[in-house]
């Protein structure tokens, strides 16, 4: 079912929600608590390039570059605080930072989003070899 919902940004938007009717009043308020997807798009993310595509791709792939980005770095400080002393610790982290690098140039959202599901550890496990 369609509802009309007033987002965080002024913008009305209409959502479709499916599932038990129980849950859509929670679900469209938390769906109010976001931006509307022409704001999210136009919203860059500070340090990193805008990203290429329709706006709702653009929205689509920030949340998930963001998502990506915050999983990698929840990586490098889990080796950090597990291995500080480790002799391969620097390596594993060049690694991971030359990751980052390569995936802050991508600025396509579709690739973004074709790649949404990417296996991180195992990304990186390949620039260790």
């Amino acid at each position: 079912m369609k509802y009309e919902v007033k987002r965080a940004c002024g913008h009305v938007e209409k959502v479709e929600l499916f599932g038990p009717h129980k849950d859509r009043e929670w679900r469209l308020k938390k769906e109010a608590e976001k931006k509307c997807l022409q704001c999210r798009a136009n919203t860059a993310v500070p340090g990193l390039p805008m990203l290429e595509g329709t706006p709702k791709q653009v929205a689509w792939a920030n949340d998930i570059r963001s998502n990506i980005l915050r999983q990698v770095e929840s990586l490098r400080s889990e080796i950090d605080r597990l291995f500080p002393d480790h002799p391969e610790t620097e390596k594993v982290t060049r690694a991971i930072e030359g990751f980052v690098a390569e995936l802050v140039t991508k600025t396509s959202a579709s690739w973004w989003i074709d790649n949404r599901t990417m296996a991180i550890r195992e990304e990186i496990l390949k620039r260790l070899n």
